[in-house]
């Protein structure tokens, strides 16, 4: 049986405690703010370009069939609306 008998120089020692330097939310919130500031991206660009896409152009669609509809149910001095069923000869020599 071996036996280890170890001696330090001094009595005291001083503790250290080692961290990291940049943590993860860190690291993304530097690759975001320099993205911002070379490439002028930032989250609410990303979410207005989406909101563009997607949102605005559902709503512009909808809109667009609503007054079309409207155009054709609300009769309007000077314009006739004609429905395909109203185009008989007996319809057409009465009116």
């Amino acid at each position: 049986m071996a036996r280890l008998t170890i001696f330090f120089k001094e009595n005291q020692f001083i503790t250290t405690k080692r961290s990291e330097l940049y943590g993860p939310t860190d690291f993304l919130a530097n690759c975001g703010g320099l993205l911002g500031l070379f490439m002028g991206v930032s989250i609410l660009s990303i979410v207005e370009i989406i909101y563009y896409c997607t949102i605005r152009l559902a709503c512009n669609l909808n809109m667009r069939r609503r007054r079309k509809t409207k155009l054709i149910h609300h009769n309007k001095p000077g314009i006739l609306v004609v429905k395909p069923g109203d185009l008989t000869e007996k319809n057409l020599k009465t009116n």
